[in-house]
């Protein structure tokens, strides 16, 4: 598939566009963010090869460099997409994970997760009063942080967990 212009439209707001007219359209969300931090060289070696079906030997020839250039700039880019994977999705699956044992009743999963939400329960509860003076005094209310966290883990213990 080539571009068509600046104003051209697509079917996916997952396009990718390696430059040079080598494009893509990624399915899967993590691997779209991935394929945008790609530096474009490694970008085409992977969309020339995935999508367009391309051997090493021809990706060489269209790109106008060595196998040997190819062949680095792919491991290269699978390089940063594990690495990509690594700081996002593991995560994610972890803490699926966590919530999974939270909603079972494992009491150290739910405590992990009340952590984990800690910095967004407190903004929550923060109270901002007006002084006299006219300046802002914030501070977080823990009694209605207690009660959110309350209300969290009473509906986790709620939740049907569906494997």
């Amino acid at each position: 598939m080539k571009t068509h212009g600046e104003n051209a439209v697509y079917p996916s707001e997952h396009f990718i566009d390696a430059g040079n007219g080598y494009c893509c359209v990624v399915a899967t969300e993590w691997l779209y963010q991935a394929m945008l931090l790609l530096p474009p060289k490694q970008k085409e070696v992977v969309i020339l090869e995935f999508w367009y079906g391309m051997s090493i030997s021809e990706i060489s020839e269209t790109l106008r460099i060595s196998r040997r250039s190819v062949s680095e700039r792919k491991k290269n880019a699978f390089a940063n997409i594990r690495s990509y994977y690594e700081r996002t999705q593991k995560h994610e699956t972890g803490l699926c994970e966590t919530v999974y044992r939270a909603v079972k009743g494992d009491h150290d999963a739910q405590e992990k997760l009340l952590q984990y939400y800690d910095a967004y329960i407190s903004a929550l509860s923060t109270v901002v009063e007006i002084c006299s003076d006219g300046t802002e005094h914030q501070y977080v209310c823990e009694d209605q942080k207690a009660e959110i966290q309350t209300k969290y883990l009473e509906a986790l213990s709620k939740c049907k967990v569906i494997k």
